[in-house]
């Protein structure tokens, strides 16, 4: 019988890379074996289960597993002047305000009575953010603190029925399920956090709703605390755009890895609210200005007609 051989590579870790081989013998139509009868429902499908276990029984997976170290792969944040583009990217954040600045997460986290009321209400601004505009996760907190009983607190939301929760938060993404999220992790923190956020990644990361992201940015909010960038969907885009990571970065948590092995940990803090503006207000995702962008002639993505720093650049050199 002819074989057919299909090859493929998937990542498996940072330093690995699995080359799974998939021999399968050609296998003669079966279909015969299965009984069939004239009383069949029209709409009733053959049980073809025996052919199926036949086509498994038969496949033959050998895998091979090679090291493949990261520095080897080609990677467009190579020679990055990540130092320039910061600090031009942070001029030009410095003289135009963006909504995370006034209305984004860690903002939210300041209006409250305590500090610890003020962490609570930062992790829940965090958990509805996920798919949702900070103009509508600054709201939907608001509506919260107005509809709850005291205020919003862990006490108060779990103490709530879904009716009020979902309606106060009704704008934001996927709230029907970030209403499960808030008051599975509001009870969670009542019962082993005396309703305070934990200053631990791995008890931050057991709470419903938490992923990656929310955690890094809810201990540099919440606790001053530095051990990774929050990678959302502008912190990601913005970051591929610019060079700072390489194309096969296709997931946040390594594209959160990539950046952190570029950027020194100072820059850490910074780069979520840093990139996050500068993608709301100039590099949008459907329509970025690259013509009024200030680092256009180091982006590796820029589209500018007239790139304005490297005309300015050739004409202090001609005088």
């Amino acid at each position: 019988m002819r074989e057919t051989r299909s090859k493929r590579k998937i990542k498996v870790e940072d330093t690995s890379v699995e080359d799974i081989i998939i021999k399968k013998e050609k296998i003669e139509p079966i279909f015969n074996n299965i009984k069939h009868s004239n009383t069949i429902a029209k709409d009733e499908k053959p049980d073809i289960s025996e052919f199926e276990k036949q086509i498994e029984d038969k496949a033959v997976v050998k895998t091979e597993t090679y090291n493949s170290a990261i520095d080897r792969e080609s990677s467009s944040s190579e020679g990055v002047d990540w130092e320039r583009i910061l600090s031009r990217i942070k001029d030009f954040r410095s003289k135009n305000q963006a909504p995370v600045d006034t209305i984004g997460c860690h903002a939210i986290g300041t209006r409250g009575p305590t500090p610890a009321i003020n962490r609570y209400r930062t992790l829940v601004a965090l958990i509805l953010s996920s798919q949702t505009r900070d103009e509508m996760t600054s709201s939907a907190v608001d509506n919260l603190n107005a509809a709850l009983s005291g205020g919003l607190s862990p006490t108060s939301l779990v103490a709530a029925t879904d009716d009020t929760i979902k309606h106060a938060i009704k704008l934001v993404g996927f709230a029907n399920t970030k209403v499960k999220y808030l008051r599975q992790t509001s009870r969670l923190l009542l019962e082993r956090h005396n309703g305070d956020v934990p200053s631990q990644l791995a008890e931050l990361l057991d709470l419903p709703g938490v992923g990656p992201k929310m955690a890094y940015l809810a201990l540099q909010s919440c606790w001053d605390v530095n051990i990774g960038i929050g990678v959302d969907t502008h912190v990601f885009r913005i970051s591929h755009k610019l060079g700072f990571v390489p194309p096969s970065s296709k997931t946040p948590e390594d594209t959160r890895k990539r950046l952190q092995s570029l950027l020194p940990q100072s820059e850490w803090p910074s780069i979520n609210p840093l990139l996050v503006g500068f993608g709301q207000i100039l590099c949008t995702a459907k329509k970025p200005d690259c013509n009024n962008c200030p680092v256009n002639d180091l982006c590796i993505s820029s589209t500018a007609i007239i790139k304005p720093h490297t005309k300015i650049k050739n004409a202090k050199k001609m005088s």
